[in-house]
């Protein structure tokens, strides 16, 4: 099914439980996706389970949920993104965790419940019939707007439904399900129903190509506007070496020990003054940074800032010298390009990544591409000269007062969606 194939106008309907989305980087591919779609559908709808919509009044359904986790979160005084979907490291956090991202216990723990699916099932309905709506998008995370599509498509055949997915929704790496066999065997089912299903890298899409759907990529770049905005003013330490690193840490798949390491080895050598240096974080989990650093007698090389506007973030990361990326590749899976990576792109400043298991090369064509100075680095490697002697290079631009800011272009959400839509026929 194509827009070639649907007579009259094309109208979208945008399943997102959360709009605007929380603010989490990855999330906010779902509001480029409705800002982009005015260009391409002649109108957009969109149901949500938010009460916080921008779209106009006519344009939106707010279905309201009532989940045990949305409960849980109201008791505690938190917003519904109050709980972060973070790796938790006492096995009975960690398998509630896994219980809470498996189907059926998602839809009793995860954010939205049956009673969400049912009610914006029935709110799509009417939509569909009363304004003649031919497209549907839902992105993962949640899956609850992966389902409700799947009913609305069962019911409406005719229609188009794009199912995207940001990350994977069953992690041969995390192992963040359980029953993971039985998972598999569910959204296949589920997804056969799509149109198409989209993603943010190739190694993603070869791994979702096993539900039998047609798999395009669609990366998470910035917009122009994202990537023109002014970095605010900040009050920062003058005269240090500022690498900065910004969100969640999971602990079994992320390391960063080796980048204090490699610095308190050139601070040993005399190649570079310790008082000097410093490593800003931004998010919840400083005390990891923090452990990392300690251990090498940087402990005081290091600045907690907490949890920052996404503007703060996206400040620091155009004025620190390097950007520092971490994440894990495997035989089973890779492609693990993060939103964040994009905004790094975006900062145009040297890129750190420092990868768990083996070297992810689409990560690398992706960096020699567009971030000249840039290194990918493997987090578990013995030998750190090769990352000592990168380092020392940026040191020593930052020192001599060099600017390694990288030229050239760099992916754009507005390209990147083009291509795409042309790829389903839909320019």
């Amino acid at each position: 099914m194509n827009r070639s194939n649907i007579p009259g106008p094309t109208r979208l309907l945008l399943l997102s439980y959360y709009f605007p989305p929380v603010k989490v980087v990855g999330a906010q591919r779902i509001f480029r996706f409705y800002q982009s779609s005015s260009k391409f559908w002649e109108k957009t709808f969109l149901i949500t389970a938010t009460a916080r919509p921008i779209c106009a009044e006519d344009q939106v359904e707010v279905v309201k949920d009532w989940s045990i986790r949305h409960f849980y979160l109201g008791l505690k005084g938190q917003g519904m993104q109050g709980l972060a979907i973070t790796e938790k490291t006492s096995p009975w956090r960690r398998f509630l965790a896994r219980l809470a991202d498996s189907f059926p216990f998602v839809l009793l723990l995860g954010d939205g419940s049956l009673w969400y699916c049912w009610r914006a099932y029935q709110e799509g309905k009417k939509l569909i019939k009363k304004e003649g709506i031919t497209h549907f998008f839902t992105s993962f995370r949640p899956i609850c707007d992966h389902y409700v599509a799947f009913l609305l498509k069962k019911r409406f055949p005719q229609l188009v439904w794009i199912a995207d997915f940001r990350d994977l929704p069953v992690d041969p790496v995390r192992d963040n399900v359980l029953w993971p066999t039985f998972q598999h065997f569910f959204l296949q089912k589920l997804l056969q129903q799509a149109d198409f299903i989209t993603t943010v890298s190739s190694g993603l899409a070869k791994t979702l190509g096993q539900y039998k759907q047609p798999v395009k990529v669609l990366r998470n770049a910035l917009n122009e506007d994202e990537s023109a905005v002014d970095s605010l003013e900040l009050t920062k330490p003058a005269a240090q070496f500022t690498l900065f690193y910004a969100g969640t840490i999971y602990a079994q798949h992320q390391d960063g020990e080796i980048l204090g390491q490699a610095l308190a080895n050139l601070s040993e050598r005399g190649l570079v003054e310790q008082k000097k240096l410093l490593l800003v974080y931004a998010g919840k989990d400083g005390a990891a940074w923090q452990n990392w650093f300690a251990q090498h007698g940087l402990g005081k090389q290091f600045l907690d800032l907490g949890v920052l506007t996404r503007e703060a973030v996206m400040a620091w990361q155009k004025q620190a010298q390097v950007n520092v990326l971490l994440s894990w590749s495997s035989p089973k899976q890779g492609g693990i390009l993060s939103a964040k990576l994009f905004e790094y792109l975006a900062a145009r400043k040297p890129i750190l990544c420092l990868t768990m298991g083996q070297i992810d090369a689409e990560m690398g064509s992706l960096l020699e591409k567009h971030a000249s100075n840039s290194l990918q680095f493997p987090a578990q490697e013995a030998n750190t000269g090769v990352l000592e002697n990168w380092l020392l290079a940026r040191y020593e631009a930052w020192y001599e007062g060099k600017s390694e800011q990288f030229e050239g272009k760099i992916p754009s959400w507005e390209e990147e969606f083009e291509a795409f839509l042309a790829e389903i026929n839909l320019q």
